[in-house]
């Protein structure tokens, strides 16, 4: 034990740049912490109401029912203007379409014709043209009925339009749910929190694999295996360091988060220990590439590879979801997708099997540290 705190210590003392380079990066992380959970906040978060432009040729009292459906029912805007000011509207997208209510609509409707039916222009706003037309279709279905419960009487008409009006339900809008928003917002920052420590911890173990590379060249394996130090305690040592500079940069975070009182609500404590798992993957992996690899040109092409292709496949530039499907099965052998996959799961409500996540981790640190173990062993490690 004195040995491997020895040679620990001695580790650390090497690495020392590193450990504050680790420690600023996890103060940086807290600050983008509350950047990124705050951008929701700063937004509109209200529903923009849809403007539709409106040409009246009818000047009917079924023009002016329908005008008020839009705006009183519907809460949309209604912009008036001739064809060409509403056309010029449409194209630079200040308005989502354009309403044409023709002469003769309302006849139409009360002779039982339907060759006189509302015109309507759009451009490419899909999601607002699509519920569009079906409230016109269903509205224009009511008026269709009232007319034919009339039997083309303009009076009788009248008087079903003013009382189906009256009718109409009024419609209550619930208050917007602000705690769930701010929930939002606090996830959106966890997310991107534990996504770029996941990225930039692999690429911060350079330094780690950098000192085994240069022991390697200095022959200090060899007098490590000729003195009484035995190998499993350097080795020990030199991981308990290159652990050390990581949990430098993923404390402060857990210990900022904690702060924060985001406990059990935010599962802190599932993400700490998801944290700490692949921290041991991160110091496995280091070890590999420090005794595995040839030179420092490398082992950085070998950690920078591995903190771009392995992040990208597992989940941590952007939420698999968005990604093709062979990506989504292949991201099931990549550690960050047991690490990041979790945060986005409970950011969305779901439960997790955080234990299978952890072992998971654990075993990818574990075949890192056995490989290592048998390099390390065998004679070419002295080389």
């Amino acid at each position: 034990m004195k040995k491997t705190l020895l040679v620990y210590v001695n580790s650390l003392a090497r690495l020392r740049f590193l450990l504050v380079v680790s420690f600023l990066i996890g103060l940086g992380l807290c600050g983008a912490y509350l950047l990124f959970s705050t951008l929701g906040g700063s937004q509109e978060t209200g529903a923009k109401a849809v403007a539709l432009g409106v040409i009246d040729m009818d000047g009917t009292a079924t023009a002016a029912d329908l005008q008020d459906y839009l705006t009183d029912e519907l809460d949309m805007e209604l912009v008036a203007g001739d064809y060409d000011q509403l056309q010029t509207e449409l194209i630079e997208k200040r308005i989502s379409g354009i309403v044409e209510i023709p002469a003769g609509f309302e006849a139409a409707l009360l002779a039982g014709r339907d060759d006189t039916p509302l015109l309507v222009t759009y451009t490419d706003d899909y999601a607002n043209s699509a519920f569009t037309n079906a409230y016109l279709e269903q509205y224009t279905g009511s008026l269709q009925l009232l007319a034919a419960a009339a039997d083309g009487d303009l009076e009788v008409y009248g008087e079903l339009l003013d009382s189906a009006r009256e009718q109409t339900p009024e419609v209550s809008v619930a208050a917007r749910d602000e705690g769930a928003a701010e929930r939002s917002n606090i996830w959106n920052g966890i997310i991107w929190v534990f996504a770029m420590f996941a990225i930039v911890v692999i690429i911060l173990a350079q330094g780690m694999s950098n000192l085994l590379f240069d022991d390697r060249k200095a022959g200090t394996f060899r007098r490590v295996q000729a003195s009484d130090v035995r190998p499993w305690q350097y080795i020990a040592g030199v991981c308990l360091a290159g652990f050390t500079v990581s949990l430098a940069m993923v404390v402060p975070v857990i210990a900022f988060l904690a702060a924060q009182g985001l406990g059990a609500e935010y599962h802190l404590g599932v993400i700490a220990l998801l944290s700490l798992m692949e921290v041991l993957f991160v110091v496995g992996l280091a070890l590999l590439c420090g005794l595995f690899l040839a030179s420092r040109n490398t082992i950085t092409a070998a950690v920078i590879a591995s903190s771009t292709i392995l992040n990208m496949i597992g989940g941590a530039w952007f939420p698999l979801e968005y990604a093709p499907q062979f990506m989504q099965t292949l991201a099931h052998f990549t550690p960050q997708y047991w690490f990041v996959q979790p945060i986005y799961i409970m950011a969305e409500g779901g439960s997790v099997n955080w234990p299978l996540n952890t072992l998971v981790l654990a075993l990818f640190a574990t075949l890192c540290f056995l490989l290592s173990g048998i390099r390390f062993a065998t004679r070419s490690s002295q080389r």
